[in-house]
């Protein structure tokens, strides 16, 4: 029964061990667009994410939190603050860059009003400038098309652990005689 009990707990265990974190710095083509620690503002007051109601969709729910370590065509330090998504696709945020000599663009924090569309990306603009995100694999991929010409950028959330998946577990049963 003692080897019974003992297996059962190493199962139990090794089912419950976090899975590997996948490197930040592993060749998936997205290094150049991001930078881990990248900074943008400061923020002089917290800013609340607000839970999803029960009638947003998972896909929509995936773009709250906070999004930085990406730069714009490996220059420009960029960060968004989803705070509300609502079952329309409605988001409203806080969006924030980096000075930058490059660009000549000073720091900037716009609060903005976006749309999640019906493929699945976060759509928004501002003057001329038009630019969209997507959640893929944990990451926040956007596009920015404007003035500033095509640029690209890969972010991932900031302050967030992911929970390792379930797996299911089968423990072995002691016989009655045991």
């Amino acid at each position: 029964m003692r080897i019974t009990i003992v297996l059962g707990l190493a199962l139990l265990a090794a089912a419950c061990a976090p899975t590997p974190k996948k490197s930040v710095d592993k060749p998936d083509g997205f290094a150049s667009l991001r930078s881990p620690g990248c900074y943008t503002v400061d923020l002089f007051r917290e800013v609340k994410i607000n839970e999803p109601g029960r009638d947003v969709p998972a896909e929509y729910a995936a773009f709250l939190g906070e999004w930085g370590n990406g730069v714009w065509n490996g220059t420009w330090c960029h960060d968004l603050l989803i705070h509300t998504v609502d079952a329309t696709g409605r988001v409203e945020m806080l969006d924030m860059h980096a000075p930058t000599e490059l660009y000549r663009q000073p720091a900037t924090i716009f609060k903005r009003v976006g749309q999640i569309r019906e493929d699945g990306v976060l759509h928004f603009a501002h003057g001329v400038t038009v630019r969209q995100y997507k959640v893929i694999d944990g990451l926040m991929h956007g596009q920015r098309e404007g003035p500033l010409g095509s640029l690209r950028i890969v972010m991932s959330r900031n302050g967030v652990v992911p929970l390792p998946p379930p797996r299911p577990v089968r423990l072995a049963q002691a016989s009655a005689a045991e």
